[in-house]
């Protein structure tokens, strides 16, 4: 029970214990009660949480026969209930900004893959990049040449852009060469005994006798009589013409090319991020500055505007070839000489025959004494000729093809 309620029924008891009973008068008598006392204050309301305000007194109750109690006094007023907490202000939810997508990983593809509305060539990602003309129906790219002063299969391969090693080629195949064909001496060549016609009892070779074959023993002979006569030589004949031993005819060693390429990059249809009918390509290193090139397999013509041409092989092999020398023999037989002598022992005082124009003999056959001898044989002369020594056959290309290049 509250502390209010307990002093309400204090004033009660106090009321009933004022009624008294008049046992000398006619009736009950009233006495005049005792005022109520006044009604406790109300308690003031908590402040926790804004309680309700507190109650209001109980006022005294009325006295039988008395007068009226007091009005108690007004409660008090309810606490001012306490102000509600403010609620904590709600987080910031904003993202964080994101972070770059990267860079054109890739200038050949046509592709913007760091999504800067940048493609290929157009994005400064790809400073090491130009763009060419696209390449021609038929033909693909793009590559870059770098071309030897000599053949030199030795010479280092200078790096490509990125520091690739570069493929290499060789140009203008070598002809095959000959060493001149020659003819050692002539060796073997024969001639027949050179042919004597003499004519007697005449000075002037009339009707004349082939006295060859009775001096061909080389022996001493008196073939006819009188005491004139006239002879003159035939032209001998090749009975032999022997042979020379041909030198020459070999494959002179020489390099299988004339020229030597290196080649960079590779077959890619090129990136974006230029004008129409352009592609975007990888620029050349250093040592490659100068040409872009196109290339399709085989031997061909250039298209219109790749004007620099090569043909250019992958390797070779040496298919060179001579023709052998041979030696044609060119004998010749000059005439031998014979001697008419005085006396028929072939003795005395002599006159040689060597010509083959018409000579008197008639001064070694007076008084009928005279004879003819074989002086000397034919002369063997003469060469051979050459022949052969024909450069064929040629440089066994494989992996042949055309680069088309611009500046």
């Amino acid at each position: 029970m509250s502390s209010s309620s307990r002093f309400v029924f204090a004033l009660f008891g106090l009321s009933l214990a004022a009624c008294t009973l008049d046992r000398g008068g006619a009736g009950l008598t009233s006495t005049v009660g005792s005022s109520g006392g006044s009604g406790g204050a109300g308690a003031a309301g908590s402040s926790q949480g804004g309680s309700s305000a507190g109650s209001s007194a109980v006022g005294g109750n009325q006295s039988f026969g008395g007068s009226s109690g007091g009005s108690g006094a007004a409660g008090g007023s309810g606490g001012v209930g306490a102000a509600a907490g403010v609620g904590g202000t709600g987080g910031i939810t904003t993202g964080g900004v994101g972070g770059a997508v990267g860079n054109e990983s890739n200038c050949t593809d046509g592709v913007d893959e760091d999504q800067d509305g940048m493609t290929d060539c157009a994005d400064s990602d790809c400073a090491g990049y130009e763009c060419v003309d696209s390449t021609p129906t038929g033909w693909t790219g793009y590559f870059r040449l770098r071309e030897h002063s000599s053949y030199d299969p030795s010479a280092p391969k200078l790096p490509c852009a990125g520091g690739l090693s570069p493929a290499r080629y060789f140009t203008d195949p070598v002809a095959p060469t000959c060493t001149a064909c020659s003819c050692a001496p002539l060796n073997g060549a024969t001639c027949g005994d050179t042919p004597i016609f003499c004519a007697t009892g005449n000075k002037s070779c009339n009707n004349p006798s082939d006295w060859t074959s009775s001096l061909a023993d080389g022996g001493c002979h008196k073939p006819g009589g009188g005491n004139q006569g006239s002879c003159y030589l035939g032209q001998p004949s090749v009975t032999d013409a022997g042979t020379c031993q041909p030198q020459g005819g070999e494959v002179v060693d020489t390099p299988l090319f004339g020229g030597m390429i290196d080649i960079c990059g590779e077959s890619t249809s090129g990136g974006g991020g230029c004008g129409a009918q352009t592609s975007c390509v990888e620029r050349a290193s250093l040592d490659y500055i100068g040409f872009v090139c196109v290339r399709q397999m085989g031997v061909h013509d250039c298209p219109s505007g790749w004007n620099i041409r090569r043909v250019a092989s992958a390797n070779g092999t040496d298919g060179r070839t001579c023709s052998s020398c041979s030696c044609s023999p060119n004998t010749t037989c000059s005439p031998g000489t014979y001697k008419v002598y005085d006396f028929n022992d072939c003795t005395g005082d002599d006159s040689t025959i060597s010509s083959t124009s018409c000579g008197d003999i008639s001064g070694r056959m007076d008084f009928s004494t005279w004879a003819l001898k074989r002086n000397s044989r034919s002369v063997v002369g003469g060469d051979c000729t050459p022949s052969g020594g024909v450069p064929g056959g040629q440089v066994d290309l494989t992996g042949t093809q055309t680069f088309c290049c611009r500046p």
